[in-house]
């Protein structure tokens, strides 16, 4: 029986479980579930095509097409039954995974031996650092063919340094800010004082929810959702020669992919307001921090 990762959120959540799922097929073929269908939405629809072609490992048919098991409708049914108490440890010994970066949420306590279907975020950088090899052959040449572009459209020739802003699209998405919390322009500030490059780009989902933020750094570029699809901002964070960070999984897949590339990174210290997700699940040896400030 193939084993099955849940894809969803937006494209960072979508590559920690796409990372995951090299780790527990034991590197060999899985197969995902995109459960929000394939539509090319840019707003959190399944953004993992740019990859399929590169991953060997993604189950397919002889043309080409993702394969979703028979057994996937069956695990829809589990997931719905997950949530009475009682029916859990028979559905986790079906191979049923829930997992959640908030300590405090409920979600499986002990995988089992065999995964044979996993939902969940996986944002654990260590676990993505024993897979890495497949980030450097199937994720990188992605961003890599983007970067060149993007430097000659936005100018991007020389050093440049990224802010990576996540705020006002929590707000609608499933980890709200009354989940994670929304980091201030204070952090911001003391975080782009860490910068040495002279040009500052300043991405965002949205540029209402960095007026204030722009009036008092006054970067160079500001780009937003309608400016650069969620590749094209990961592969701009690639390229930095500087990078500051927010509680995203995409900042923090930005941060990881611009270090290896050798950049200068910076993450938050505490990844929520109410300290409920372990920090040290986001921080790399070469990642830098700057304490978190919170709106």
């Amino acid at each position: 029986m193939k084993r099955n990762v849940v894809i969803q959120g937006g494209l960072g959540n979508q590559l920690s479980q796409w990372a995951f799922a090299h780790s527990f097929s034991d590197r060999k073929s899985f197969c995902i579930d995109p459960i929000n269908g394939l539509g090319l939405s840019r707003d959190r629809g399944f953004e993992l095509l740019p990859v399929i072609n590169l991953c060997p490992h993604i189950h397919r048919n002889a043309r080409d097409s993702l394969v979703i098991p028979w057994t996937t409708p069956v695990f829809h049914a589990l997931d719905r039954l997950w949530q009475f108490s009682s029916l859990r440890k028979l559905i986790e010994r079906l191979g049923y995974v829930r997992e959640d970066p908030r300590i405090d949420q409920e979600q499986t306590t002990k995988f089992p031996k065999v995964i044979r279907y996993a939902k969940g975020y996986f944002q654990k950088q260590q676990a993505i650092e024993n897979n890495f090899a497949f980030v450097e052959r199937e994720i990188i040449p992605v961003v890599g063919e983007y970067l060149p572009k993007l430097r000659a459209k936005f100018s991007l020739l020389e050093d440049y340094s990224v802010m990576h802003v996540r705020r006002g699209d929590y707000k609608s998405a499933e980890f709200s800010t009354a989940i994670i919390g929304t980091l201030s322009d204070k952090y911001f500030v003391m975080g782009c004082s860490k910068f040495k490059s002279k040009k500052l780009v300043l991405l965002t989902e949205n540029r209402r929810d960095v007026i204030d933020l722009v009036k008092t750094l006054t970067p160079d570029l500001v780009l937003d959702k309608h400016d650069t699809s969620a590749w094209e901002t990961l592969a701009i964070m690639y390229g930095a020669t500087n990078l500051l960070g927010s509680n995203s999984s995409l900042s923090w897949w930005g941060a990881k992919l611009c270090s290896f590339r050798g950049g200068d990174v910076w993450l938050p210290a505490q990844w929520s307001y109410w300290r409920n997700i372990d920090p040290s699940n986001y921080h790399f040896p070469l990642c830098k921090t700057v304490e978190a400030h919170w709106a």
